[in-house]
């Protein structure tokens, strides 16, 4: 085992200590606190359990669930407009690297025509799916300028609304917060859904029609 001073130990990267762990050149008791909350942070990332960080590190899991406690603390974040902002703009990147691929799928000329057609609704799904979390955050508006989650919306107007409609507003406002957003992760799931199911059924539709569309091979007599 090597014999480094826990100065020098500290200064080498997390990937690296785990490495000499592992294979037994390192004592990971000799890691400063810093350093192992480090390691075990890329362990967790890996989809290791703590029982087993614990038994790399020579340590109990009382002090392994000290560290996972503090790594969520340390990371934990504040909602904030600039954050926001910056999760918006990743998720936008994101969608449009996504979406230049699958439209470049879609024009390969020695690709099936499922193929293609896939690629394309799987386009066309990317760009709607990000429309509708942009438009639920509020970061899209409606044609008369209201976005979905603006405070300036009157929850409690019932001026246009049915008596059964306006009960149900009623009680879906009475609701806990949390209640609230379990229900909104239900109903955009039902819509993305029934928007995926449309579009399988709108690619079998294409290949049926391209099928009937192909010649029958003509028989040599």
């Amino acid at each position: 085992m090597e014999n480094k001073t826990p100065e020098k130990l500290n200064d080498l990267p997390a990937s690296e200590i785990l490495i000499r762990i592992k294979s037994g050149l390192i004592d990971p008791t000799l890691l400063d606190k810093s350093t192992r909350q480090t390691c075990v942070e890329v362990l967790i990332m890996e989809g290791y359990a703590h029982t087993l960080i614990a038994s790399l590190f020579k340590m109990s899991d009382r002090t392994i669930r000290r560290d996972l406690v503090e790594i969520r603390q340390r990371n934990a974040v504040s909602a904030s407009p600039e954050l926001t902002k910056q999760l918006v703009g990743e998720l936008i990147a994101t969608e449009r690297s996504h979406y230049a691929s699958l439209k470049q799928i879609a024009r390969i000329k020695d690709a099936y025509p499922d193929e293609r057609t896939r690629a394309e609704a799987m386009a066309w799904k990317a760009r709607k799916e990000l429309l509708e979390k942009l438009f639920l955050i509020g970061y899209i508006t409606t044609t008369d300028g209201l976005a979905l989650n603006k405070s300036n919306v009157n929850k409690d107007s019932t001026a246009n609304l049915s008596p059964e409609d306006a009960d149900i507003r009623k009680r879906i406002n009475d609701l806990p917060p949390i209640e609230k957003e379990k229900l909104r992760e239900k109903l955009h799931k039902d819509i993305l859904d029934l928007a995926s199911k449309k579009a399988e059924q709108a690619i079998d539709a294409d290949m049926k029609n391209e099928k009937e569309e192909i010649p029958p091979p003509e028989s040599v007599s």
